[in-house]
């Protein structure tokens, strides 16, 4: 698999485990620490969620997938253990 996170902008290189603003109405941004499977959602509305043991496959169509929400809503929601980060 290739790497998935998204070409450098403006001369900066995400790196894992960085959030990434995502263009969606309801997520802000998504981060991913693959050696842990852990993957973090920021949503418009400040709140935080952490996923455990979602696959590196998961991330990368959550991250090339054209509309995030209904990716996240089909594919990650409520599949994955989550807990609240604030």
């Amino acid at each position: 698999m290739t790497n998935p996170l998204p070409k450098p902008e403006q001369g900066h290189t995400y790196k894992w485990g960085e959030l990434i603003p995502v263009n969606e109405t309801n997520i802000h941004a998504v981060a991913y620490v693959p050696d842990k499977k852990l993957l973090t959602v920021v949503f418009r509305d400040g709140a935080q969620y952490r996923y455990d043991r979602v696959p590196l496959t998961e991330f990368a169509g959550l991250i090339q997938a054209p509309s995030k929400g209904k990716y996240f809503q089909t594919r990650i929601r409520n599949v994955y253990q989550w807990e609240k980060l604030n």
